[in-house]
């Protein structure tokens, strides 16, 4: 009796249901079979057993029955799913076992609720495949490793980026794959790093199976299990193209301060405000100002004079408009003298969008200054022009005295006539006929002597 005692007890206390039943009825279970269920013990006992079963858990009860019967070794545990009285159904994991019990043949089982196990199993299941569809369609290449740097598992993207097979890296050393030579230091520092617990972000180069370098973004992470570090998971982006952008856009760069740098001509970047956002060299020769003095300050403010303001104005709101402009006029040096500029101002856009103003100025002074010059000598010209035409032009002159009328109305010497419309001046002497009649002796002797001239 005492032994029985025992067995009651600890059949009463388990946290699992047990159960007989008899000629398809429950003959005998415990409290915790009739609470799994959600019934009364009377309500259950003598019920027929099939009534709990799901029509799931029936499939799985006659599946069970038939290989018995064709006298199939049947597992004593498998899982099934019964249906509470509510309705609602739960997973158990029945372990069933043939017995003699008052000289028939019954079946003892014990029942354990493995519903929230089947949830959670179906949670990780679902996170596995989760995981499993992320790790394969990533556009990273994806690696784990274990402890020894040895490659465990590799997604597709690694083996397109690196031309390795999945079978040909399994249990290699990552480094010793795609590491180059001289880089093997780097990376075993960065493995290390990651091996301590650490997280590691950089980029450098990697070979491929054919010997090529790529450019890649790396990020490594350790895996943890139960708090315990038991590999590393490494994440590989090319980056290659954006790389070869890169120096792109920093070859071009180079090249536009090459040419801002060293222009003969002033420039200026201007935001939207038409403040100063940078000036090359030329331009702080040419005003007299550092950059230090006049970044952020208006370019009006800075150059322009009080009488040049609208027009400035002018054309400062043509280019926030979009437009180009040229144009010719005087600015102001820091020293307050004035110089004469052309001046081309255009839009500085980025994606489409208008982000500033760029403006370059020349100086034009010595360009004036002979452009004055010419004016001068092209009018100094004209007058003398205008003299020879009075000259060459019908002359009123008298025919006895052979003095000349000029242009209002006087009789002048042809001397003085001359001198008043040119520039020539006279010297005098004595023709041959002249000297003949006023000095015959003189005449006589110097043509003697052969040294008279003309005739």
């Amino acid at each position: 009796m005492e032994q029985d005692e025992k067995y009651r007890l600890l059949i009463e206390n388990i946290n699992d249901g047990v159960v007989i039943s008899q000629n398809d009825k429950f003959i005998f279970f415990n409290k915790q079979f009739a609470k799994m269920l959600g019934y009364e013990v009377d309500e259950l006992l003598m019920k027929d057993y099939r009534d709990v079963y799901t029509a799931c858990g029936l499939q799985i009860l006659r599946e069970r029955t038939k290989h018995r019967e064709l006298g199939e070794r049947v597992p004593a545990q498998y899982e099934t799913a019964f249906k509470r009285k509510d309705g609602t159904e739960i997973d158990i994991e029945a372990n069933v076992t043939i017995v003699d019990y008052k000289g028939d043949k019954a079946t003892f089982a014990i029942i354990r609720d493995i519903t929230e196990r089947k949830k959670a199993e179906e949670e990780i299941r679902t996170q596995r495949q989760y995981f499993e569809a992320l790790f394969n369609s990533s556009p990273g290449g994806i690696v784990s490793l274990d402890m020894d740097e040895k490659i465990v598992n590799c997604n597709p993207q690694f083996e397109k980026l690196f031309g390795y097979s999945r079978e040909e890296i399994i249990g290699e050393m990552i480094d010793d794959i795609i590491v180059p030579e001289d880089l093997l230091q780097n990376a075993r520092e960065t493995t290390k790093l990651v091996q301590q617990g650490g997280i590691a972000v950089k980029e450098a180069k990697r070979k491929r199976k054919d010997g090529g370098l790529i450019d890649v973004s790396i990020g490594g992470a350790p895996i943890f299990v139960d708090g315990k570090q038991v590999g590393i998971l490494a994440i590989y982006l090319d980056i290659t193209s954006i790389k070869k952008a890169e120096q792109q856009i920093q070859t071009q760069k180079q090249y536009f301060e090459a040419l801002f740098n060293s222009a003969v001509d002033g420039i200026v970047s201007l935001d939207l405000e038409d403040c100063i956002v940078d000036v090359n060299p030329q331009f702080e020769k040419l005003f007299g100002y550092k950059i230090s003095e006049i970044k952020g300050r208006n370019i009006d403010d800075v150059i322009v004079s009080r009488g040049d303001f609208k027009e400035a104005n002018e054309v400062t709101h043509l280019i926030q408009r979009g437009g180009i402009a040229v144009s010719e006029g005087k600015r102001v040096r820091k020293d307050g003298s004035l110089i004469d500029v052309s001046i081309g101002g255009a839009p500085i856009a980025v994606g489409g969008k208008q982000i500033g103003v760029l403006a370059i100025y020349r100086d034009i002074t010595d360009r004036k200054k002979a452009e004055g010059e010419r004016e001068r000598i092209i009018q100094d010209l004209q007058d003398a022009l205008n003299r020879v035409k009075t000259l060459s032009g019908l002359i009123p002159i008298c025919a006895g005295c052979k003095k000349i009328r000029d242009d209002e109305g006087y009789w002048s010497d042809v001397e003085l006539y001359i001198s008043k419309h040119s520039e020539a001046e006279f010297s005098h002497g004595l023709c041959s006929e002249c000297m003949e009649k006023l000095y015959p002796e003189q005449y006589a002797r110097l043509k003697a002597q052969g040294k008279l001239t003309g005739k």
